[in-house]
């Protein structure tokens, strides 16, 4: 029994590792992954919510 335990713990730990590298993978080289998103606006630094913003006319 105490075999069977350490042997889930382990998957458990290396499938939860394994999650996190991928999940960091894909939020630091996400612009290289997915290029197309950058050129539509959709990057995290992007100021783009798809809320339309009223703008005032500067030009008198």
């Amino acid at each position: 029994m105490l075999g069977y335990s350490k042997w889930l713990i382990y998957m458990w730990i290396s499938v939860t590792m394994y999650i996190m590298e991928l999940l960091f993978t894909l939020l630091s080289c996400r612009s290289i992954i997915f290029p197309w998103e950058q050129s539509l606006g959709r990057d995290l630094g992007s100021s783009n919510d798809g809320v339309p913003h009223n703008k005032p006319n500067t030009s008198s």
